[in-house]
């Protein structure tokens, strides 16, 4: 699976924070209106034609989770991550 680079950042902001779930708000916070829209895209890919994230509403904003492949995609790239730190 080939990701474009807003898709690895927000899934990084969940591997960042150790989360299977995060507010929209965690994810953008401090973008410009620019990043947001690329950010919402990214979303939008990683929701429908990945499978790696969910979307739900939620009393204060959006809610975004990983789903199952999400978290193993997640797992993986931190140990590929860990690995090249412990190599380098």
């Amino acid at each position: 699976m080939r990701l474009e680079p807003m898709e690895l950042y927000v899934l990084d902001c969940f591997r960042r924070r150790g989360k299977v779930s995060l507010r929209l708000d965690e994810i953008v916070a401090g973008c410009t209106v620019t990043r947001r829209n690329a950010l919402t895209l990214a979303l939008l890919q990683l929701s429908d034609d990945q499978h790696l994230v969910t979307r739900r509403k939620a009393r204060g904003g959006d809610i975004i989770e990983l789903t199952e492949e999400g978290k193993h995609y997640v797992a993986l790239a931190g140990d590929e991550a860990r690995d090249h730190m412990e190599r380098g």
